[in-house]
């Protein structure tokens, strides 16, 4: 019969030798042997680790191996791929959230309190917010004559990622939206920095005035001061919204930026009059004085910031309007025109009590890398084949960057009462809507200097003389406008 051990220690000397130790110890195992001294390799767990025997007799065995780990669970936003958060991005900047209930996914605002996938896989870029800061005007204090086109309101755009760090990504501002007011206040709108990105000035054909930019402007994330606008107008203004769109990488242009939904996230959106998110508030001209003006001239450069030709070319368009109120005569009409002026003005019917007759206009013309001749016509702008010549005064020259020529002379435009007496010429506006005048100028050489994108001709305009004539007391007189 088999011998029968019931001692452990002897069991284990005998049964487990230190060949059969190694073996065991080399498989992450121990050795047990039982009463009859039949050993062998086996696992060692918690409960039969006092009866493991290489231990015992004081050879290094291996720590019994750790449970398995759990099988994890399949990541939430593995259904978010990057053509799913592109399509999502595509939607007002949306991304792909996870609906933990039914494990579905789809796309929402970013802002939502939810389980946000593509931005934690970095499969999205951010979208900057716009944000609209109004700021003084850069204005003569005190009041304003009503038409004269004066700024009424500034302010800059500032992009900015959702922490509020400068944006990453630029943007381009296409149109700007005003509420003008009242319909027919003419603006325009500029850079700060950049003069020749103004606007042509226009009407407001309902409150709302749609301006689109000549050149858009480009918003860049280098600039960490924000781009200041500037808007001229002949009445207050208020700042409606803008259209604004992202600059992807590759310098293509992409989705318009949303207008602001008023909660406490700033994600591709356009926010008014703040500077952190939130609802938006008013960007608005200040409380402005206008006073009483019986008549508005403003000058349009035709020819500013744009190719010269050779020839003659349209310099700049004078456009004159009488306004409601009139106020006290300064000089008489000389007796010998009352009477041709009165005929003239009766021979047509006017749906307006009073009009005005322009005498002499004078503009000062500066020609950049541009020589001008010496004749000038001024011409009303519905009749260019009836025109009236001009006298230039004195011509200064200088240089612009010790490089560019610069001429500057004045072109005064006189005697245009008489001439409608003897040649016909109509130098007359009426009041509620502007008549326009252009003067016409010959450029002999568009480019003296060769370097492309530096010749330009501008116009500005000094005080005009006008007379008024009202048709109902028969009553005239003359006006300087300041």
């Amino acid at each position: 019969a088999p011998s029968i051990v019931q001692n452990l220690d002897e069991r284990c000397r005998l049964g487990c030798s230190d060949a059969l130790c190694g073996q065991c110890i080399a498989r992450g195992q121990g050795c047990f042997s039982n009463i009859h001294l039949q050993a062998d390799c086996a696992p060692i767990n918690s409960n039969v680790v006092h009866l493991e025997c290489c231990t015992r007799r004081g050879m290094q065995t291996a720590p019994p191996p750790p449970p398995p780990a759990p099988t994890p669970p399949p990541d939430p936003c593995d259904a978010c791929s990057q053509q799913f958060c592109d399509q999502c991005f595509g939607r007002e900047f949306q991304s792909c959230f996870l609906n933990v209930n039914n494990r579905s996914h789809g796309c929402a605002p970013m802002s939502t309190q939810a389980t946000e996938c593509c931005l934690t896989n970095n499969l999205l870029r951010e979208p900057p917010s716009a944000f609209i800061e109004s700021l003084p005007l850069n204005a003569p204090a005190g009041p304003r004559l009503e038409g004269d086109t004066e700024e009424v309101l500034r302010f800059k755009i500032l992009l900015k990622n959702r922490d509020g760090s400068p944006a990453t990504t630029g943007a381009q501002v296409e149109h700007l939206i005003f509420d003008g007011g009242n319909i027919g206040n003419r603006i325009t709108v500029s850079t700060d920095r950049l003069h020749t990105e103004f606007v042509e000035d226009f009407p407001c054909s309902t409150n709302h005035c749609r301006v689109q930019l000549r050149n858009p402007k480009l918003l860049h994330t280098s600039d960490t001061r924000g781009t200041t606008f500037v808007v001229k107008g002949q009445g207050p203004v208020r700042f409606v919204g803008a259209t604004i769109r992202i600059v992807n990488a590759n310098g293509s242009l992409g989705q318009a930026l949303i207008q602001n939904n008023g909660d406490s996230h700033a994600i591709g959106e356009v926010i008014i009059g703040r500077t952190t998110p939130g609802p938006d508030t008013e960007v608005a001209s200040p409380n402005l004085q206008f006073l009483p003006a019986i008549a508005s001239f403003n000058a349009i450069n035709r020819l500013n910031s744009t190719s010269v030709p050779t020839g003659e070319v349209e310099i700049a368009t004078i456009r004159a309007e009488m306004h409601t109120n009139r106020l006290a005569w300064i000089h008489t009409i000389p007796p010998t025109l009352i009477g041709s002026l009165l005929a003239s003005s009766m021979a047509v019917p006017r749906p307006i009590d009073d009009a005005g007759i322009l005498d002499r206009l004078s503009l000062q013309i500066t020609a950049r890398n541009v020589r001008m001749g010496e004749q000038y016509t001024l011409a009303r702008r519905s009749n260019h084949n009836l025109r009236m010549p001009c006298i230039t005064g004195e011509t200064r020259s200088s240089l612009d960057n010790g490089v560019f020529p610069v001429e500057t002379q004045t072109v005064t435009c006189s005697n245009l009462i008489q001439a409608q007496q003897t040649s016909g010429f109509d130098a007359t506006f009426d009041k509620g809507r502007h008549t326009e005048f252009t003067l016409f100028g010959s450029v002999i050489d568009p480019e003296l200097v060769s370097i492309a994108g530096n010749s330009r001709i501008s116009a500005t305009m000094a005080s005009p003389t006008f007379y008024l004539v009202d048709l109902e007391g028969l009553q005239s007189g003359q006006f300087f406008t300041p």
